[in-house]
């Protein structure tokens, strides 16, 4: 008699705050699935709204779990619902966005047919506005799949509701950051792939992202401006001796090239903190001497050859690279 494969369950976890004006779409959504191994977790994260968002969650229960705590930011309440969750999978959804219905379906059944159990699913996401208009189509990603990690430092293309990550992830990598307010996504996805866990595009298209003037990430622009540099600083720390061998074979040059794309983005102590970096690569004066003269002229030098203050600053670095070195 052959065996019935058991269908692994998913936990879909919903922070909210203040989110009445689209919580019932996406936890329709949510119930919504063609997928029927799931649980869906609503954590309402200190909404302050007269209760127009705990009304709406209560009215879907005993189709959710819901729970309240006090406001701390979209990491402490995904973390709570981590906390919460039976299933062997992760699916978070932003209460302002909305799956497809096959989007679990088509996710769970790719990823049980990897040999790979360390593998996180990403996929296309439509862009809506207010009235669910479509305004940007989804689109195939385009990224280097062998230097992933590089990739991420210096593209945005992982959309968080798009994921199906396996639970044991968290185990093993811990919670999110919740002193992160803006980035604690992607400290999370670097965490992951420093833990030896690999990203597997999967091009559906899962949901649909939402754009309205009420996103944190739209009020925030300068704190997630400071927390990118933080996020970025320890990404080019953290990295295993794996990740780095694999991302950046070609040592010192490839840290100066994608630290010409921190300055293009704005990025300048960032651009600094990664020149430096790729100064700590290579062993040996000499090797080091020579990769300097070609990072001034060919990366460095036509950003730079008015700002003498950035030149100063260059140059101290490597002084100091090279006087511990001898």
């Amino acid at each position: 008699m052959a065996s019935i494969a058991i269908k692994p369950k998913v936990s879909i976890l919903i922070p909210v705050y203040n989110g009445s004006n689209f919580l019932k779409q996406a936890i329709d959504s949510a119930i919504g699935q063609n997928y029927t191994e799931k649980e869906i977790i609503v954590i309402n994260d200190g909404s302050n709204d007269n209760g127009a968002t705990r009304k709406d969650a209560e009215s879907f229960v005993p189709n959710i779990m819901y729970y309240e705590k006090e406001n701390g930011g979209v990491a402490s309440a995904l973390n709570l619902g981590i906390e919460k969750s039976t299933g062997e999978y992760i699916s978070w959804l932003s209460h302002d966005d909305f799956y497809y219905p096959n989007k679990l379906e088509d996710q769970i059944s790719y990823v049980t047919s990897l040999e790979n159990n360390k593998v996180i699913v990403f996929s296309n996401e439509d862009m809506v506005d207010e009235n669910n208009i479509v305004i940007r189509p989804a689109f195939q990603r385009k990224f280097d799949n062998s230097k992933f990690y590089r990739e991420l430092l210096v593209k945005k293309f992982i959309g968080g509701c798009s994921l199906l990550i396996p639970r044991k992830a968290f185990d093993r990598c811990g919670e999110f950051d919740e002193s992160l307010r803006t980035v604690q996504d992607y400290d999370m996805w670097f965490r992951m792939l420093n833990n030896g866990y690999t990203f597997s595009y999967y091009q559906i298209t899962s949901g649909a992202k939402r754009r309205h003037g009420g996103q944190d990430s739209q009020q925030k622009k300068e704190l997630r401006r400071k927390e990118k540099i933080v996020l970025l600083k320890r990404a080019l720390t953290s990295m295993t001796d794996e990740v780095l061998q694999k991302n950046f074979p070609k040592g010192s040059g490839d840290f100066f090239t994608i630290a010409r794309s921190f300055y293009k983005q704005g990025l300048s102590e960032v651009y600094l903190y990664c020149f430096e970096r790729g100064l700590r690569i290579r062993t040996g004066f000499r090797q080091r001497l020579l990769t300097v003269p070609s990072c001034i002229y060919t990366k460095i030098y036509p950003f730079f050859y008015e700002k003498r203050k950035a030149m100063k600053e260059i140059i101290k670095i490597f002084l100091k690279s090279v006087s511990k070195k001898r």
